[in-house]
């Protein structure tokens, strides 16, 4: 399979998995809760993938540390504000606003890369600008919708984008094997997510059900799927190849949102404008980096 249809499928992936989550918390699980279940799940589905692969994370020890980093940073410090942004503003506009990340990650390449000013960037930005101003002026919104949820999807952008940029600066030319970097990425997020989840629970009941559980580790399959084909298609293409096909994924979101979940996500032509100017300057971005 080429690099863009992993790219692709990724997206698709990624698209599902926010949905899903939308579910879970509905169901009754407490957000924190939910993001270790499901980033759990996806680390179960990476030992496997290494397993499969063959590969030997202990010969690569020394050359895994960007790795870390990047799991500290996503989905490790991300999913908490990720999940409460589904739970807050729902799946479609969290997935709208997370899609800005290409946005946060060119400025944060022009700043502190040197990477140059393209044509190609200035229009995305102003795409997604455009969709910021429709997305604002929305007038139809799901009943139990929360603008912190906006905030909380915000943040997890901006920390996409520092994802995105340390990739970028550290794991060029690495020798690390796909499955690797993604298995270790991976533990470094449940660690930070168990020790958050204990911190931030040790004075207050959880909330569990079994339908949430259920849930919540569907979506760590789909996030498992999404990283192994999302990994493995850096392996064959080019970022400029990888990152606009990701893009598109705040418009799964949007399709799978649709249809099965239209009316609890009040989804509205003002908001699939907002989502289409989003993922056009997304790709856009993408294509001119």
């Amino acid at each position: 399979m080429s690099g863009a249809a992993l790219a692709a499928l990724s997206g698709v992936c990624f698209g599902f998995l926010v949905v899903i989550v939308g579910f879970g918390l509905r169901a009754g699980v407490d957000s924190d809760i939910g993001a270790l279940v499901m980033n759990s799940v996806a680390l179960l589905a990476a030992g496997v993938a290494v397993v499969i692969a063959g590969d030997h994370p202990l010969a690569h020890l020394g050359s895994l540390w960007p790795y870390v980093l990047v799991g500290v940073l996503v989905p490790g410090a991300s999913q908490p504000f990720y999940v409460r942004a589904v739970g807050s503003a729902g799946a479609s506009r969290t997935a709208m606003v997370v899609s800005v990340s290409p946005l946060l990650s060119a400025i944060g390449a022009l700043a502190f890369l040197g990477e140059p000013l393209k044509v190609g960037l200035a229009v995305g930005t102003v795409l997604i600008v455009l969709a910021g101003i429709t997305f604002s002026a929305e007038r139809v919104r799901p009943k139990d919708f929360r603008g912190l949820g906006v905030v909380f999807a915000l943040m997890a952008a901006a920390l996409y984008a520092a994802r995105d940029n340390i990739v970028r600066w550290s794991t060029s030319g690495t020798a690390v094997p796909a499955f690797v970097g993604m298995l270790t990425a991976l533990v470094a997020a449940v660690v930070v997510l168990s020790l958050y989840t204990v911190v931030a629970h040790r004075a207050k009941p959880v909330r569990l059900s079994r339908r949430g559980i259920a849930y919540f580790s569907l979506a760590g399959i789909a996030l498992g799927f999404a990283y192994v084909t999302l990994f493995l298609a850096f392996n064959h293409s080019r970022v400029t190849v990888v990152a606009p096909l990701m893009a598109t994924s705040s418009l799964w979101t949007l399709v799978l949102a649709g249809a099965v979940a239209r009316t609890s996500e009040a989804i509205n032509p003002r908001l699939i404008a907002a989502i289409l100017l989003v993922a056009a300057g997304g790709v856009l971005i993408g294509i001119t980096r």
